[in-house]
């Protein structure tokens, strides 16, 4: 995991595929449309409105081929992190989603806030639960870039 202001990204142009997607959530605004949005071969935005809860159902998800980067355009959002080998499975490998689904049988999670700034970089081996309030629930704009790894 990654966790960082946009303001840094200029760190990461090592990770050339990592650093496209991060040039593109630095240049997004209210206005950025939703949808998918190609950046490379590799790399796509996903730009959607979302509503933050106190939970989410689905719980924990995880990829195989992808990576993400969650950053939301306006409001915050809190992500509990896992790694997957503490989490319990409960869904099958779905490769047209490249997702699966865990719980949290107790497991020790990480708190982050993403949003006014942060994002996160969210690898295969990051269970992770997004979508969680940040204080109270509201809605918000999102980006989600996706890297092919």
């Amino acid at each position: 995991m990654i966790y960082d202001r946009i303001e840094n990204l200029e760190r990461y142009k090592g990770l050339p595929d990592i650093y496209e997607g991060l040039v593109f959530l630095k240049n997004a605004t209210a206005e950025t449309e939703k949808g998918k949005h190609l950046i490379n071969i590799n790399v796509v935005a996903n730009v959607s409105e979302v509503s933050t809860a106190e939970t989410n159902p689905l719980d924990f998800e995880a990829h195989k081929e992808h990576l993400d980067i969650h950053f939301p355009l306006n409001g915050e959002e809190r992500i509990l992190v896992c790694p997957v080998e503490n989490l319990e499975q409960y869904s099958e490998y779905n490769a047209e989603t490249d997702a699966v689904f865990y719980r949290n049988p107790g497991a020790k999670t990480v708190e982050i806030t993403v949003g006014n700034g942060y994002f996160a970089v969210l690898f295969p081996n990051d269970g992770h639960e997004p979508l969680l309030c940040a204080g109270k629930p509201e809605k918000m704009k999102k980006i989600v870039i996706k890297v092919k790894i």
